[in-house]
């Protein structure tokens, strides 16, 4: 009996967490009546799937062959696609992680801005990165073009890989399937990990090789296990080097080693690669360290946040535990890493008192619940298109509403299988997968644990604990009652479901969309390095112009031009073709325009009229171009350089689309 209470009690807890992600995926601060929509399509989706799994069962290996690559073909066209007509603006981490990788590709190891000092862990994935541009570039790629390849091949390899283990480990067709409906019919393959390479596609990599590892290794011969031994360990040393929390697999393996039973654990299949993934850990301290030193980094305690910094965010009720730029504002006005230590530590003494123990329980419940919440992933680290297209903007509200609500509902029918299953688990370690899919129900729960009693919480953080769940949908044992039968079902019934899934998802879309109106980016440019990181303005000197041409695919009412606190310069925005000219007025750091401007291409000009040099704020970079149009100085051109400007249909006050959050505040 105790035996069984052991190896059943983290599922359990597992399938609890679940629960509340079923939850939090049903609700929605800004648009209530998202809720409702997503939980008729849930149950939709639910009774689709019900009446498909018999012709899914039913299919041959070849014709899910057949299915598998069709499918990804057309994903990777349409991936494409996006990539060339709809790309983004990168602002927050990733791009001060990408301008200075493209600085360091270029030959120029200086560190100008105070980010990475707040932030070293970045530091090797800007030197990788450098490496990979610069390689890149040999072979004729542009600095974005190594970018949208990288991000093809972690993104593809991640759905093959996934895909293939699935298949290799479940007897039946509908995990595969399902995984496979998940991947390319939902927003996750052509929004944030598509457009916005970081760490976090690699770590979801990362985590499918090794635990596809631990799943093999008994399976293989001598030559394979030391062949996949050492890339084990290379996959795992990259892994944490990239995304240092990886480190959760150590815990993770040790709680599965006494669960299983350390006397057993000597002998037992998973020793090995354990072993290799600690060594790999291991390597990484050195490793980042000799990267560091590579780079020409050198840690500064002057601009550092002690560790303390995210625990203290963590527990600020006001953010909901969220990244907080008040408290880091605190923080980075106090003179040493020592008096921020000591302030955090106070902070977070003060937190606890005042939450108690029943406010302490509801506030991690609210971020367990922000972790697993999907709905917004088209909105990570995405400051909107650089120029959205018009078909694009005339239904971008009901398109918006669709994909939060796809997302929001495929993630509710994998949570809810997995519940099921994992309540019903009798792991049996007679089994050789069983102490894998404990193992990737402990890494998944180590992860939440981390986010949600300690570390500052994201909804884009949730997403590493994923993959754990892909594979444990192939892992854990289906219970009996889904076992497929064999009687004639007919194709009408599902068919006429899904069409009116489809329709009942385009109406219900347009409706909360014309019920809850958006703030719409029509074209921008929002990546800078920030002037809170000490980014330096360029200095314009006296009557230089500046012109750079923007395209407005639809109506706009609001555009504005970012210069620089203190900075007196002439903005004003041209119709190209009819010569319609509007002056700006100056709104603290920015310029403001707030009038119609229909559909056209427009040319910004700022002027400098003061007898004096004016700072401005221009992005610039070496091969990594974030705008449509180059910058044009004094007559020069320089296509990697960019005016810093938003433009959009504003329908209600700013929202949260509009406005900076707090990493990217100046």
């Amino acid at each position: 009996m105790g035996q069984m209470i052991r190896t059943r009690f983290l599922p359990l807890i597992l399938a609890g967490c679940l629960a509340v992600g079923v939850v939090a995926n049903l609700v929605s601060v800004q648009a209530p009546l998202i809720g409702v929509l997503i939980a008729v399509m849930s149950v939709l989706v639910w009774a689709v799937i019900r009446l498909v799994r018999p012709f899914i069962e039913r299919l041959t290996p070849r014709k899910v062959s057949v299915l598998i690559g069709a499918a990804l073909v057309v994903t990777v066209v349409i991936q494409c696609l996006v990539l060339i007509y709809m790309p983004v603006t990168v602002y927050h981490d990733p791009y001060r992680v990408l301008s200075q990788a493209d600085q360091m590709a270029a030959g120029h190891y200086t560190w100008n801005i105070t980010y990475f000092w707040r932030y070293p862990n970045n530091v090797p994935l800007a030197w990788m990165l450098s490496w990979a541009i610069r390689c890149g570039w040999l072979v004729g790629l542009t600095t974005n073009g190594v970018l949208h390849v990288l991000s093809l091949l972690f993104l593809d390899g991640l759905i093959v890989l996934t895909l293939r283990t699935v298949r290799q480990v479940h007897a039946r067709n509908t995990a595969v399937v399902g995984l496979l409906a998940l991947f390319t019919l939902t927003p996750f393959a052509y929004t944030y990990f598509l457009q916005v390479f970081y760490s976090d596609l690699p770590a979801l990599l990362c985590l499918v090789v090794i635990v596809r590892t631990f799943l093999f290794w008994p399976k293989w011969t001598l030559r394979h296990r030391l062949i996949n031994g050492v890339l084990l360990l290379l996959v795992t040393l990259f892994g944490q080097i990239t995304r240092p929390n990886l480190i959760i697999i150590i815990p993770a393996l040790v709680v599965v080693a006494l669960v299983v039973g350390v006397s057993r654990w000597r002998g037992h299949h998973l020793m090995w690669p354990s072993l290799m993934v600690a060594a790999g850990i291991a390597l990484s301290f050195p490793a980042t360290a000799g990267i560091q030193r590579l780079s020409n980094f050198q840690n500064n305690n002057t601009y550092a946040l002690p560790t303390t910094s995210w625990v203290m965010m963590g527990l600020n009720p006001g953010s909901r535990g969220k990244y907080s730029g008040h408290d880091v504002g605190r923080e980075i006005n106090l003179p040493s890493k020592a008096a921020r230590q000591r302030y955090a530590l106070k902070t977070i003494q003060q937190r606890i008192t005042r939450l108690g123990p029943i406010g302490l329980v509801k506030h991690w419940f609210v971020k367990m619940g922000i972790l697993l919440n999907g709905q917004d992933i088209q909105d990570w680290y995405n400051g909107g298109y650089r120029a959205a297209p018009g078909w694009y903007l005339r239904h971008a509200g009901t398109i918006r509403v669709v994909l939060a609500t796809v997302n929001a509902v495929a993630l509710i029918e994998l949570f809810v299988a997995l519940i099921g299953r994992l309540i019903d688990w009798r792991p049996d370690f007679g089994q050789g997968r069983t102490s894998v899919a404990l193992l990737a129900v402990v890494i998944a729960l180590g992860y939440l644990a981390f986010h949600t009693l300690v570390w500052e919480t994201e909804t884009r953080y949730g997403a590493v604990i994923w993959p754990m769940l892909w594979l444990l949908l192939a892992l854990v044992p289906a219970k009996q009652r889904e076992v497929v039968t064999t009687h004639t079902v007919s194709w009408w019934m599902p068919t006429v479901l899904a069409l009116a899934g489809v329709g009942g998802l385009a109406g219900g879309s347009a409706l909360v969309a014309h019920r809850y109106p958006e703030n719409l980016i029509v074209a921008a440019q929002r990546s800078q390095l920030s002037t809170q990181y000490n980014a330096r303005p360029a200095v314009v000197r006296s009557g230089s112009v500046l012109v750079e041409d923007v395209d407005l695919h639809d109506w706009a009412n609001y555009f504005s031009v970012q210069a620089h606190l203190g900075a007196h310069v002439s903005v004003t925005i041209s119709k190209v073709g009819t010569g319609e000219t509007y002056h700006f007025y100056r709104a603290g750091q920015v310029y403001r325009l707030r009038r119609h401007l229909s559909a056209g291409r427009y040319q910004i000009q700022v002027v400098n009229n003061q007898p004096t040099p004016q700072s401005v704020d221009i992005i610039r970079t070496y091969g990594y171009r974030m705008a449509q149009y180059p910058l044009i100085m004094d007559g020069r051109q320089y296509d990697s350089r960019s005016l810093i400007f938003t433009s959009m249909q504003k329908h209600v006050a700013l929202k949260k689309a509009t406005v900076i959050s707090p990493k990217g505040a100046k």
